[in-house]
């Protein structure tokens, strides 16, 4: 939602009606300083002051009109009373000055263009409409001889005022083409953020609720074989009931992220616990394992260290992430390593390290440059067929280090100088002693 200072309008907040809004605001301020200038300059050229009696009672109403916008809280009818005045009083103030032969006429090609950018379409046909009336109104007066224009010219006064009349006519049209195209240009930008920061909640939904769904209808599956033992049957209903559990997490996680995208939320930090976190991510993604025959080889710290992160997105998004990436580029009847370390740095902050290690076919190198890239492709088939969409390293990268982690990556491909080919990562948080340190 938007709130304009003046006006107190609110209003949904899509890109189009912030744009709408800002303008109104600034076509307020323009006339609240332009009118005054013009029915001056009209009483100062007017002997008779006959039509003060109008213009400066219609002007005091226009001023009033935030007030009326704050009463009613509706931008349409705020926005179509604020522009009716200013083009009636535009009208008087022709009228004034001869009609069709004033030496502003042109103003009231401003009306349509204000009405349409303030209201949309319907604007635009509500100023089209009161542009004919007006021009009609000038006509119909002229052809039935009736007077009009009190305000006399000599033609040296004519083109003066012809000339100052051009010259602030140019200078609203400027202003105000000026102040609407960099205002929509800066709701464009905005859009272009929004909708990336959408599409990031999209990729991280299917890149997350992958491996839970692939978990469950392993399960499933294993329930479906005929003289299934109690052991097994517990074994396989675990397994649905850990996929089932991650999906809610991860579904509960995509909203606080979207919060968090809003401004709304910050990163819920938590103590993780790292050799228990990744025991049951091992446990969650042993069958998938399981089908190509590869083992999972877990060195975990003697001392159980913990580390201050948002659990979810630790757990599904990052670790998660990378571990199901070993699996899909590793050799049949091969091992991952796992390991947890603890490192100081220079300036003695402890840092807890989980270094994943597989015997896989490596990244090519036009791969690895582009690898944290989320614009880039870099999806490819595992060794056993396996799909991706390549947006799962970028993510793990960019949530890692907003939560002030760290990710290091090394890889080998087969048959490279060094002999052996794999990847490691190593994804590195600091160990602190408290949540809020």
């Amino acid at each position: 939602m938007i709130n304009i200072s003046i006006f107190n309008i609110k209003m949904a907040h899509n890109q189009y009606e912030v744009v709408q809004v800002k303008f109104l605001q600034f076509f307020y301020f323009v006339c609240v300083f332009l009118i005054p200038f013009f029915i001056i300059k009209n009483s100062f050229l007017n002997t008779e002051h006959v039509w003060d009696r109008v213009s400066l009672p219609l002007y005091v109403i226009f001023l009033s009109v935030p007030f009326f916008g704050r009463f009613s809280k509706d931008y349409f009818l705020t926005a179509l009373s604020a522009i009716m005045l200013a083009s009636l009083l535009l009208t008087i103030l022709l009228y004034e000055a001869g009609g069709l032969d004033a030496p502003g006429l042109f103003w009231l090609a401003a009306i349509p263009v204000t009405f349409a950018i303030a209201l949309g379409r319907t604007g635009g046909i509500i100023g089209s409409v009161f542009l004919l009336l007006s021009i009609i109104l000038f006509v119909a007066t002229n052809f039935m001889g009736i007077q009009i224009g009190i305000i006399k010219f000599t033609e040296d006064s004519y083109r003066t005022e012809r000339l100052i009349n051009l010259f602030t006519f140019s200078l609203y049209i400027i202003f105000t083409t000026q102040y609407y195209i960099r205002n929509e240009e800066k709701a464009s930008a905005e859009l272009q953020v929004s909708r990336k920061e959408v599409e990031t909640l999209l990729r991280t939904v299917m890149h997350d609720i992958a491996t839970p769904v692939t978990v469950s209808t392993m399960g499933m599956q294993l329930l479906q074989k005929p003289k299934l033992g109690p052991e097994e049957q517990q074994r396989a209903m675990r397994r649905i009931s850990l996929g089932l559990e991650n999906i809610t997490k991860i579904l509960q996680q995509v909203r606080v992220l979207k919060s968090m995208q809003d401004g709304k939320l910050a990163f819920t930090k938590e103590r993780i616990d790292v050799n228990q976190c990744l025991a049951s991510i091992l446990e969650l993604l042993e069958p998938i394992a399981a089908v190509k025959n590869v083992k999972f080889i877990f060195s975990p710290h003697s001392r159980q260290p913990t580390i201050f992160a948002d659990h979810i997105i630790f757990k599904n998004l990052i670790i998660t992430n990378f571990l199901t990436n070993a699996i899909k580029f590793s050799h049949h009847n091969s091992c991952i390593y796992v390991f947890v370390e603890l490192t100081d740095d220079q300036k003695n902050d402890q840092w807890v390290k989980v270094r994943i290690r597989d015997e896989g076919i490596g990244i090519p190198p036009e791969i690895f440059q582009n690898i944290w890239k989320i614009d880039k492709v870099t999806s490819r088939t595992g060794t056993n067929g396996e799909t991706g969409t390549g947006y799962g390293m970028p993510l793990a990268k960019e949530f890692s280090e907003k939560m002030g982690g760290k990710i290091d990556l090394r890889t080998s491909e087969v048959g490279s100088t060094e002999g052996l080919s794999g990847t490691e990562v190593t994804v590195s948080f600091r160990m602190k002693d408290q949540l809020n340190s």
